[in-house]
């Protein structure tokens, strides 16, 4: 019978998912990327009567009614050839699952038959996996998977995934068959434009500066900047101190700082290099991004 046809039983449905469930397989290997509500997330597995994990039942979570979902990169090695995936159900159902390239080969679309156990830093010659629940597990594995799409992000991170899987516990005949999709934002990108045009104070001798902000998902910035000018052979310098700045992908930000000099010697009409740096933890992934941008700004009478 089909997948197709399994998931015609009616689905019991998770809310919750937790990275504590990876203590059903024993842990999860290396440190994981920053969590965020995926764009679209689901996991389900069926299995025939008599299968150890499933007991020939069906269950199905969705992003799109509430459910969680984590995963990362397992193999920090530059293969990226394994991932895990992990879910769990208000009502206590847990299950976690873990895919894994041949050694020294990456995760990458196509059919990985001749599946055997997959184990915390193994590094196998044929392909892995491990479906285990809160109260189900196998000793020995047999099975297959199949990637469909597959990309990876920054720190460890998935942004792309579409799998179907096959696994047969403890030499049985009778197997689990699921599938896991999984769609997470892009990583962050920031950009900084600085205006072209500036002011100085002829009271006190700072200047201020302004840049606009852009970013490809919804972020907080830390911005900084620098200012230096040269006027009659003297170098001026200033730092603008950082300050927090809410980005998001429909509306531009929009950023002043006014830089003091360091010196006695006050900022005055003319050109200055104007040094723009935007700081953010990508909230998918918890990768650090830095935009720096330099320019020439022309300061005039404010």
């Amino acid at each position: 019978m089909s997948l197709r046809a399994y998931l015609r039983v009616p689905a019991r449905t998770g809310v919750v998912l937790i990275a504590a469930a990876a203590s059903v397989a024993g842990g999860i290997a290396g440190a994981g990327a920053a969590q965020a509500e995926p764009l679209a997330a689901t996991f389900a597995v069926a299995g025939d009567a008599g299968d150890t994990l499933t007991g020939g039942n069906s269950y199905a979570y969705d992003a799109g009614t509430g459910a969680t979902f984590t995963e990362r990169v397992t193999s920090t090695a530059a293969s990226d050839n394994s991932l895990y995936v992990a879910v769990k159900g208000t009502n206590g159902e847990q299950w976690v699952l873990y895919l894994q390239a041949p050694s020294g080969q990456p995760l990458a679309p196509g059919e990985y038959d001749g599946a055997t156990k997959y184990q915390v830093g193994s590094t196998p010659s044929q392909p892995a996996l491990y479906l285990s629940s809160s109260t189900k597990s196998c000793t020995s594995v047999a099975g297959s998977f199949t990637i469909s799409d597959i990309a990876f992000g920054p720190n460890d991170g998935v942004q792309q995934l579409d799998a179907t899987f096959e696994q047969h516990c403890n030499g049985a005949t009778a197997a689990s068959r699921g599938e896991v999709h999984l769609t997470n934002p892009a990583p962050l990108t920031a950009d900084a434009a600085i205006a072209t045009k500036g002011t100085f104070s002829k009271l006190d001798g700072n200047s201020t500066v302004q840049a606009t902000l852009t970013c490809n998902v919804a972020a907080r910035l830390s911005v900084s900047g620098t200012v230096t000018q040269v006027a009659h052979r003297t170098i001026i310098r200033g730092s603008v101190p950082a300050t927090m700045v809410d980005c998001t992908p429909d509306a531009p930000a929009l950023w002043s700082g006014t830089a003091v000099p360091t010196g006695t010697t006050p900022f005055q009409r003319g050109d200055v290099e104007v040094t723009v740096t935007a700081t953010a933890t990508d909230p998918t992934y918890g990768a650090i991004v830095t935009a720096t941008e330099t320019a020439a700004v022309t300061l005039r009478k404010g």
